[in-house]
């Protein structure tokens, strides 16, 4: 096979491969449970090494590659990852990636740092999630991030932050007033149900309704309540 015809080859390969992943990154893609009912299709489910594989395909592509499909593909090999527990892995490849997405016209999306925040505090590391949050670019630390974060904190009430032993609701505290500070961000319906379920964690009775009592015109009924 001539050097030309082999250069084809890999093309029209790469081609394919990136015209499936654009199939399985679609947003109306569904797939069937067991009993019959339908969810939204999770590429992640397929795996890093696949999904690495793909992100290298798109890399490779003559006309420079595609940054929309590079940022969907980064957030779900790094989800893949954290859902192996390889969170160590998955902030190497957080890291390494995620510089030049910076510079593209995407930059780098909430939904990447929100999957690293959040994969970091399903496993109960919030301290390196507070790390991850605080050195993002302040564009890419929306208030679905931050609420990812105060999640992680009330889940893991045992842990520390920064070696310090604190309360949950000073964490809590303070995490909101960094992110007011740094981000200029206020809290939303969401922010204040994750604050009242970490009042009844901790019992906190009278803090939960004072809660809901000073923040409920702002609230959505539905919110408050699911979490009432």
């Amino acid at each position: 096979m001539s050097g030309a015809a082999g250069a084809e080859d890999n093309a029209q390969c790469r081609s394919s491969v990136l015209a499936l992943s654009q199939a399985l990154f679609s947003v109306s893609k569904r797939a069937k449970t067991a009993t019959g009912s339908d969810y939204p299709w999770d590429p992640s489910r397929l795996g890093y090494d696949f999904l690495h594989q793909i992100y290298i395909k798109n890399e490779q592509r003559t006309s420079g590659p595609d940054q929309l499909l590079a940022t969907r593909l980064l957030r779900c090999m790094i989800r893949a990852l954290c859902l192996n527990g390889d969170c160590k892995h998955a902030m190497h490849i957080y890291l390494k990636h995620t510089a030049s997405l910076e510079n593209s016209r995407y930059g780098i999306a909430p939904e990447i740092l929100c999957e690293m925040v959040g994969g970091l505090c399903k496993h109960a590391l919030v301290d390196e999630a507070h790390e991850i949050l605080s050195e993002a670019t302040s564009g890419s630390r929306s208030i679905y991030v931050w609420n990812t974060y105060f999640d992680g904190l009330v889940r893991h009430p045992q842990k520390t932050l920064k070696g310090r032993s604190v309360s949950l609701l000073e964490r809590f505290q303070e995490a909101v007033q960094d992110m007011h500070r740094i981000d200029g961000i206020e809290p939303d319906t969401v922010t204040w149900s994750i604050w009242i379920r970490a009042c009844f964690q901790l019992g906190d009775w009278h803090g939960a309704y004072k809660c809901f009592r000073d923040y409920f015109a702002i609230m959505s009924r539905d919110v408050a309540s699911w979490d009432t």
